[in-house]
């Protein structure tokens, strides 16, 4: 194959190597004598074979098997997705996701370097987000009915309010709700015009300004210098928080009192709600704890952004004992050797957020 690469331009193409590169690729021999002359019929040289090859759905997948294992998504899986996918254009002042939902790069700094890109669909995931997180939205909206009900619970600049929004209106669904809750103001401001951007503003939808708690009335937020440089503040809960600047990850900064929501205040008088997706940095038991009656009567599925070990079990124990049905998971991933120990705190620091998607098989029939 390394020959294959290096003299491809120069190397007619043949039925010989086309059959090599199945079995060392793929594993497998072409699908009968069609497939070869529909690649012979296609490309003379090796080199375009191969960059062609290279881009086959099952070839990516094989490739990136660690990835998708982990996550526990099929092939099949892995094909629905693809099958959402639209055309999609670079622009400038933008990244461009295979969905078509177009962010602007603004919105974080760590986004600088993507502008004017668009971001393929990988098993590992698009642009910001998990593949698992794809999935679970696309699949949560292929599921609805003829209305579309979509939460989200930490809405920043409302991504997930909007994708889902613009996926239920392509499968011809009328009746769309969005709902968020976002307590930092820049990133709420991002909402509305992240939602003109992607042609859903005039979808109704409401946002809360205010964290999502595990009871109503006040909780701590931190105050950002720069809202677009820090995607990871949480808020604080507890009722003894006078003089309170660490937050949980040990970063010393001013925390302002906000509006606290229960969950009942927020999809309380919703009605059904197709999918809630939650990423509170920390707190997602809690809440979810806090309200699993009414979570178990009105939610259809579930994304949840899990940010410890603990929190997965947490999460998993109290919706398996309702009987949920855990579709999928890719766990956290934690720092190896003695990095937590020389961050000066004394837990594991997690690299790599996890992700699970949820069904509620009371009011989800397959």
């Amino acid at each position: 194959m390394v020959d294959a690469l290096l003299l491809g331009n120069f190397m007619p193409l043949r039925k010989a190597a086309i059959v090599r590169t199945y079995k060392t690729l793929l594993n497998r021999r072409p699908a009968g004598d069609g497939e070869i002359e529909q690649w012979l019929e296609k490309f003379d040289n090796v080199w375009d074979f191969l960059d062609e090859f290279s881009r086959l759905p099952e070839y990516v997948w094989k490739r990136s098997e660690g990835i998708h294992h982990e996550a526990a998504l099929t092939y099949e899986d892995f094909q629905f997705c693809l099958d959402n996918r639209v055309p999609a254009e670079a622009e400038p002042g933008f990244i461009t996701s295979a969905f078509g939902i177009r962010t602007r790069t603004a919105y974080a700094v760590k986004w600088a370097n993507q502008d004017g890109s668009v971001a393929d669909f990988r098993p590992n995931g698009c642009f910001e987000f998990d593949a698992l997180e794809w999935f679970g939205m696309l699949k949560s909206v292929e599921r609805a009915e003829d209305r579309f009900v979509v939460v989200e619970l930490g809405a920043g600049w409302g991504p997930w309010m909007t994708a889902g929004s613009v996926f239920a209106r392509r499968r011809g669904i009328q009746d769309i709700l969005a709902i968020g809750v976002e307590g930092d103001d820049v990133r709420r401001g991002f909402i509305s015009e992240h939602r003109e951007d992607n042609a859903v503003l005039n979808i109704p939808h409401k946002v809360y300004a205010g964290v999502i708690a595990p009871r109503s009335g006040e909780a701590l937020f931190p105050k950002l210098a720069k809202s677009t440089a820090d995607m990871g503040i949480a808020a604080i809960f507890d009722d003894d928080t006078e003089g309170v600047r660490m937050d949980y990850r040990g970063v010393d900064q001013d925390h302002a009192r906000l509006r606290a929501y229960s969950v009942e205040e927020v999809i309380g008088e919703l009605g059904i709600v197709d999918v809630m997706h939650i990423d509170i940095q920390g707190s997602e038991y809690e809440v979810i704890e806090s309200a699993i009656g009414l979570i178990n009567r009105s939610c259809r599925h579930l994304i949840v952004a899990t940010h410890s070990r603990e929190i997965e079990w947490q999460v998993a124990g109290i919706l398996m004992k309702s009987g949920w049905v855990l579709e999928k998971e890719r766990p956290c991933g934690m720092h190896s050797g003695d990095f937590w120990a020389r961050s000066g705190r004394d837990y594991p620091l997690v690299n790599r957020d996890g992700t699970q998607f949820w069904r509620n098989p009371v009011l989800v029939t397959l």
